[in-house]
């Protein structure tokens, strides 16, 4: 097998890559920051009245939105525990992680809470994975859905994958499809023959399928959350 380095290189969109590069970096990694996108707030005004929990599927939802004070004391739930930090960062007490993926929020709402006692707040962005919307709308609840911040391409993204793939080897951190997708749309296949692939979710890896990207391996976490996906990149840290 062909030997690589140390270097995890990380795309997803911050703060969320910088949560992640202190545990790869405990690991033994050296990690390399590269949001693949960027996330600028809307600004967007939404109603919480009646809400009798917020849920955030991203930590730049809870970061980038505009609170008024009274929305503070509203039950968060949130899809995992980088998210579930931002929202306490921001003041908010009540928050409850579902440590996983989308379903796995959608799945813990529909079973903690009560539809007959208020509506559901669901921050996000332009882009979202997974139909929590759908999901807990199939099940009864009311669920308002609010865009609070856009997602663009890092306008120096390509250029410094590039550079990075090149001079470096290791592994790549997947966490989102559009993650992937703009990963995939920013270089070539034949950049990648030093490096490891391991994504969240099958989703995330989906467009790697083809067979047209020679990856060392590709990996997908057990479970769909950040730790399981940093145990899938633990057995290449010493790889001969």
């Amino acid at each position: 097998m062909t030997q690589i380095g140390k270097t995890c290189l990380i795309i997803r969109t911050e703060p969320g890559a910088s949560f992640t590069a202190q545990k790869v970096q405990q690991l033994g990694f050296s990690p390399i920051i590269l949001p693949a996108a960027i996330a600028v707030a809307t600004h967007a005004k939404f109603d919480h009245s009646n809400v009798q929990a917020i849920l955030v599927t991203s930590s730049n939802a809870p970061r980038l939105a505009d609170f008024c004070p009274e929305a503070l004391a509203i039950p968060v739930y949130a899809v995992g525990d980088a998210t579930a930090a931002a929202a306490q960062e921001i003041g908010f007490q009540n928050v409850i992680s579902a440590g996983g993926d989308a379903s796995a929020l959608a799945v813990l709402v529909a079973d903690r809470l009560d539809k007959r006692h208020g509506a559901l707040l669901h921050l996000r962005g332009t882009e979202v994975a997974g139909d929590v919307v759908g999901f807990l709308g199939a099940c009864g609840f009311e669920v308002r859905s609010h865009i609070v911040y856009e997602t663009a391409l890092n306008p120096d993204f390509k250029a410094s994958l590039r550079a990075i793939l090149s001079a470096n080897s290791g592994v790549i951190l997947f966490h989102s499809p559009n993650g992937a997708q703009r990963f995939a749309a920013n270089c070539e296949p034949e950049m990648v023959k030093n490096w490891v692939a391991i994504g969240i979710s099958n989703a995330a890896l989906k467009i790697f399928e083809a067979g047209l990207w020679p990856f060392v391996a590709i990996e997908t976490a057990e479970l769909p959350n950040e730790n399981s996906l940093l145990q899938a990149s633990q057995i290449y840290l010493n790889m001969p």
